[in-house]
């Protein structure tokens, strides 16, 4: 025999928790933004590409340009700056239905009240923070992740559009968390698809790059000042054309000062057989006598003279008759010497020294060839004197050629860095250019909708569906829980599970309230 104490089993409590909660479901309002986006160089290249060139010469498909916008819109600071524009007090403001756009009837009102302070007392329960939200970090922090979950990117199929979906409890609050994304959207893309810092890194390297190249231009002249050379390889060439040059003529130049001591020593044996003169003789012809022919001029000059006297007028007659007498007298004289004088002179024989014709050609030879021959060595000494310079100076070319080309090469690599990196400033430039005046690839399409009607809850059919859900998990739960019950309930359950009788039944005194009774089994009723 046995005494059991029995629980009655507890089922279907909840029905109503289903029905409660689609009753404080809060209403919901929808705002839509979109933004179109396009793939050009910006954001095609990266920032080496945008220093280096050397861009993507295949452009980007519209549907990778839409999933790298979303990435960019998934950034955690996207969200952060939304919120901090937005701000957390109002993301975390308690949801207030009786100052939304809900119905005005009564049972409405009643149940807007109800809601109001539900959503208050949830809201103040729910805040760990300790003190009322503000733009501290964790309130940022905690208002970023909200919004994750309210905020839902998406792209449009067939299309360039991303659409921007905001789902809150309030349409003011949706349209402006909307167009905060949205802003906060293009300057998210602008700042990551920047050219500032590779302007900067510009700036620098082109200053380096400027100072690199005057130390380098500076070594350059000075080395250059120092060995005499500026550009090696044009001077070599003209120093070996020269040095080629006079080698060529000095071999002539000896070639001809041989040629003229073996021609001096002909001439000179030529000149030893030769006298420099020779005697000449030769035989007069007949030929008038000229003092013969001076008297006869003279003579006749007198008789000039005694006509002339009779037209003179600055005379007197005594004057003219003594100088009449006069040139009588000179004519006579001249008369007795010219009978005295033969009309021709006899032919005689003369000998003279002439010079020899032949011994001045080769007098002359000589000296021309003693002339050349001085010319020759004066020329070829000045050449020598020359080539052994530049001789010298291709050594001293030779010593300071490698150290000159290095520093040439340095200058000429030092130059082209510094025009790589002007036109890679001047590309980047234009991008910046281009970032100043607003010009991205991210366009704000459509601004946010102000929701005129809200998106749920569909409060009357969660009612229903929570209630037969609440319902039915109840009745499931309790079924399960009965069946995999093994303590012992009722009296039937001890007699199965000891096999003795059952001779009574204590009840529960725990209980409040009326006590039914128990009553005892039968077969303790029939044995007493």
């Amino acid at each position: 025999m046995a005494i059991a104490r029995l629980d009655r089993p507890v089922r279907g409590r909840r029905a109503g928790r289903g029905a409660f909660l689609g009753a404080i479901k809060p209403n919901t309002y929808d705002s839509v933004g979109k933004l179109l986006t396009r793939a050009g160089a910006r954001e095609q290249g990266s920032a080496e590409s945008r220093v280096v060139g050397g861009e993507r010469s295949d452009s980007m498909s519209a549907r990778e340009a839409i999933q790298n916008e979303l990435h960019l819109l998934s950034n955690p600071i996207v969200y952060e700056n939304v919120a901090r524009k937005v701000g957390p007090a109002r993301i975390f403001s308690a949801y207030d239905p009786a100052n939304g756009h809900g119905e005005k009837d009564l049972a409405t009102g009643w149940m807007h009240r109800f809601q109001s302070w539900w959503f208050a007392r949830t809201a103040s329960e729910s805040d760990n923070l300790g003190h009322p939200p503000d733009h501290c970090a964790a309130c940022v922090a905690r208002a970023a992740q909200s919004l994750r979950t309210a905020i839902e990117p998406h792209a449009e199929p067939g299309s360039n559009v991303i659409t921007v979906i905001c789902t809150t409890n309030s349409a003011e609050l949706s349209a402006d968390i909307v167009d905060a994304f949205i802003a906060e959207a293009l300057v998210h893309h602008q700042a990551v698809f920047s050219s500032d810092v590779s302007l900067s890194f510009l700036d620098e390297q082109v200053q380096a790059a400027v100072a690199d190249a005057k130390q380098s231009d500076e070594a350059l002249s000075e080395y250059r000042v120092s060995c005499g050379f500026y550009d090696a390889e044009v001077q070599r060439g003209h120093l070996l054309t020269e040095v080629n040059t006079l080698e060529t003529d000095l071999a002539n130049d000896n070639a001809r000062l041989a040629a003229l001591e073996a021609e001096e020593k002909v001439v000179r044996s030529e000149l030893e057989k030769e006298a420099p003169t020779t005697r000449l003789t030769t035989h007069g012809a007949v030929l008038p006598n000229p003092e013969r022919s001076l008297i006869n001029q003279r003579l006749v000059r007198l008789r000039d003279d005694l006509l002339a006297l009779d037209g003179r007028r600055d005379l007197t007659a005594q004057q003219l008759e003594a100088e009449r007498t006069t040139l009588n007298e000179q004519v006579k004289v001249a008369k007795a010497e010219l009978e005295s004088e033969p009309e021709f002179l006899e032919p005689g024989v003369s000998t003279q020294e002439t010079p020899n014709p032949r011994y001045t050609r080769l007098r002359e030879q000589l000296d021309r060839n003693r002339e050349e021959d001085v010319s020759l060595r004066s020329s070829s000494s000045k050449r020598v004197e020359r080539l052994t310079h530049l001789r010298e100076r291709l050594v001293t070319l030779e010593r300071c050629g490698p150290a000159l080309r290095v520093l040439e090469t340095a200058a000429k690599q030092n130059k082209a860095r510094l025009d790589s990196f002007l036109v890679a400033r001047e590309r980047v430039g234009t991008l910046d250019l281009l970032d100043s005046e607003k010009m991205i690839n991210l366009r704000p399409l459509q601004a946010a909708t102000f929701p005129l009607a809200k998106s749920g809850p569909k409060r009357g059919r969660l009612v229903m569906i929570g209630g037969m859900l609440g319902l039915a998990c109840g009745i499931g739960l309790g079924f399960l829980r009965q069946s995999l019950d093994r303590r012992v309930r009722t009296t039937e359950d001890v007699g199965r599970v000891l096999g003795t009788p059952v001779l009574g039944v204590v009840p529960d005194l725990r209980r409040k309230g009326p006590r039914a009774r128990p009553q005892p089994p039968e077969s303790t009723r029939v044995r007493a």
